[in-house]
């Protein structure tokens, strides 16, 4: 099984993933801080997408090189940087090596950075283990890999959603299980397994951000297909699961499915040092 591909979301990746104003340069400094960089800190990002977490670290200049599968999401970083570029003419103009390839094949010679970075990606992965030993592999032996993710501090009707969703499919005889690729990484797999290749871990915990959403909005990033989990299920089960989704949720908000819910997220690292 290969890796998902985002190409079908490149249109709406930012705007239903993206950081608030100003989370993604407090995210950016985290990192920073979190691996001892320095201007001279060669990082590379598996996965890098549009740069959701890159761009505030590409433009303040540190070695930055990201490979993805998806030739159109680095599209769009290109085009934020060209952007940027414009913007700020007495700077000079932001660079990065950006390749399309597979984390688990890495084009990159032993030891070639100093931080390997990965958010919210090894779960797309099947063969997660072989993108870590490679992660491992171009790190060099005082390096630092750092895994990322984004969690829900205080849960609302997003959860609420999503969970109804699931137990829709399993009683239209879909396995649920089907959901999740081989392999699929969980936080305590990734972790036990960077210990086991020696490496000493820890967790962080730097960033924290207010954010609302509404009923509704949780509904449509099912049934717009928004979420990646909705592309693996055939069009005959999902039609059917989301006009129930749709109904049962329109009933148990009512007139707030509009409301928007606070909520707060934050920013989680699993740190993991070589030769500590």
């Amino acid at each position: 099984m290969s890796s998902i591909s985002f190409d079908r979301a490149t249109g709406y990746y930012d705007a239903t993933r993206g950081y608030p104003p100003g989370v993604a340069e407090r995210v950016g400094e985290a990192i920073v801080a979190a691996a001892g960089a320095t201007a001279a800190t060669r990082f590379l990002e598996l996965g890098i997408g549009t740069g959701r977490i890159a761009f505030p670290l590409i433009v303040r200049g540190y070695p930055y090189a990201g490979i993805d599968i998806s030739e159109p999401m680095m599209a769009q970083l290109r085009a934020k940087l060209a952007a940027y570029a414009v913007a700020h003419p007495d700077q000079p103009p932001p660079q990065a090596d950006l390749r399309v390839g597979d984390s688990t094949q890495l084009p990159y010679p032993d030891a070639s950075f100093d931080v390997v970075l990965s958010v919210h990606v090894l779960h797309l992965i099947p063969n997660w283990r072989a993108a870590l030993d490679e992660a491992l592999r171009v790190l060099t032996p005082e390096g630092v890999y750092l895994n990322g993710n984004d969690d829900a501090v205080t849960l609302g009707s997003h959860q609420t959603v999503q969970r109804t969703w699931f137990a829709i499919l399993k009683r239209l005889g879909y396995d649920t299980g089907a959901l999740s690729m081989a392999g699929y990484a969980t936080w305590n797999e990734i972790d036990q397994y960077l210990q086991a290749r020696g490496l000493a871990t820890d967790v962080i915990r730097p960033v924290t951000w207010p954010t609302s959403e509404t009923p509704r909005q949780a509904l449509e990033f099912i049934t717009q297909r928004l979420w990646s989990r909705t592309w693996v299920i055939p069009d005959d089960i999902f039609t059917a699961s989301a006009q129930q989704l749709t109904a049962e949720v329109t009933a148990r908000y009512g007139d707030q499915i509009d409301t928007p819910e606070a909520r707060e997220r934050q920013f989680v690292l699993l740190r993991a040092r070589k030769g500590a």
